[in-house]
């Protein structure tokens, strides 16, 4: 079964982004093993696998950073006009987020330097520039979630080190 272009399930954001929303894999898809380690594999095809049998239309972030061999890539998950769904974020937040994940969980491995770096350089950077948003509306999935127990993106996930690579990266 492959995934139809033209999705009527989907809501559309039909706003400008004014968010990004950090997430791991793990924490939508804990029942799928290739979402708690990230190793050199392709492993998102087992997340679409994984969204056809829950019969979703869409991997649930807009943005996925996985190692593939060497180095991380970013992959498009959802299109950015629609509406990722999250439960637990408050839709008047959500409305206007970009959800970027990246493939793991971080509650049991530390990022290594050169995610932050991709992350910055390939999706976060690129977006807020775009969209105008600025760090202060860049926010961890744990800090906006109505779930006090969410611990997305993982506790090894550090907010800091993120901003500091966007910054070396941020041109005006």
């Amino acid at each position: 079964m492959k995934l139809p272009f033209k999705n009527t399930f989907l809501k559309t954001r039909g706003a400008r982004p004014k968010f990004i929303v950090l997430h791991h894999t793990y924490c939508k898809y804990d029942l799928v093993p290739s979402a708690e380690i990230d190793n050199s594999t392709f492993q998102l095809p087992t997340l679409w696998k994984n969204v056809l049998i829950k019969k979703e239309f869409e991997v649930n972030y807009h943005y996925v950073i996985e190692k593939i061999k060497e180095d991380y890539v970013a992959t498009i998950g959802m299109p950015l006009p629609y509406i990722c769904k999250f439960d637990d974020i408050p839709p008047s937040l959500n409305r206007y987020s970009i959800h970027v994940s990246i493939l793991g969980d971080y509650n049991i491995t530390i990022p290594e330097s050169r995610l932050y770096s991709i992350m910055a350089y390939k999706v976060i950077s690129p977006l807020m520039k775009l969209y105008g948003i600025t760090p202060a509306r860049l926010f961890l999935h744990n800090e906006i979630s109505t779930n006090k127990d969410e611990k997305c993106p993982g506790e090894y996930f550090d907010l800091d080190r993120l901003i500091n690579q966007i910054r070396r990266f941020n041109t005006r």
